[in-house]
């Protein structure tokens, strides 16, 4: 005889006779061993009394394993939400680290123009100073008289002499150039590695990736 859960499963009763629902489904009768109706109903019960030995029938049996899993499903939340928060700190470091280079970057870019800047206006005076001594060499040559262009001779020659300065260029430096690239030495690598702002900006965005889970196994 086949084994009898089988076949108490794939039969049923039409008009008080025992019917094999296995073969009215898929054709001609398999010859599969039938049970009678009380033979069946002795069969479960026989194997009903055996679980109730074993105490599988007993709620803590069932309360227990329910305790074990709603343990893995706290356990699983508090993973949940440890990773989450680690995910969360590693960028925040990241953030306020790019932050604190970013002021650095622009405090460092502000100074240098302007001290760039200093040198224009440092020019820009001199020029201011020129056309005040332009204005007043014009203005004593327009008086007539002779004693006060005299006077003022020895500011005359000077003036003159500054206004025939000799013209040098001047140079100023404009910062306006960024090396976007990071160059990466390190006793572990053979040679230096430079990295392109693209190439960052690539490995930035794929920047942490999910590993291979680590199992835990609970009875079910």
């Amino acid at each position: 005889m086949k084994e009898c859960a089988k076949i108490v499963k794939c039969n049923f009763y039409y008009k008080n006779r025992l019917v094999c629902a296995s073969c009215v489904l898929f054709g001609n009768h398999k010859k599969h061993d039938i049970l009678s109706l009380r033979d069946s109903a002795e069969y479960l019960r026989e194997r009903v009394h055996e679980q109730l030995k074993k105490g599988t029938l007993k709620k803590e049996f069932t309360e227990t394993h329910l305790l074990e899993i709603r343990e893995y499903n706290l356990r699983l939340e508090k993973y949940k939400n440890d990773t989450v928060k680690k995910i969360d700190d590693i960028f925040k470091e990241m953030i306020a680290t790019l932050k604190l280079r970013k002021n650095e970057l622009i405090t460092e870019i502000l100074n240098k123009f302007s001290i760039e800047k200093n040198k224009i206006l440092d020019e820009e005076q001199r020029w201011k100073e020129k056309q005040e001594i332009s204005e007043s060499l014009l203005s004593l040559m327009n008086d007539p008289e002779d004693k006060n262009i005299l006077i003022n001779s020895k500011s005359t020659m000077e003036g003159l002499r500054k206004l025939n300065e000799r013209l040098n260029f001047k140079e100023i430096k404009v910062f306006n150039d960024l090396e976007t690239s990071i160059k990466i030495e390190s006793s572990n690598i053979p040679q230096e590695i430079t990295l392109s702002h693209e190439e960052i900006i690539f490995y930035l965005s794929h920047y942490i990736r999910m590993a291979e889970p680590n199992i835990l196994e609970f009875k079910a």
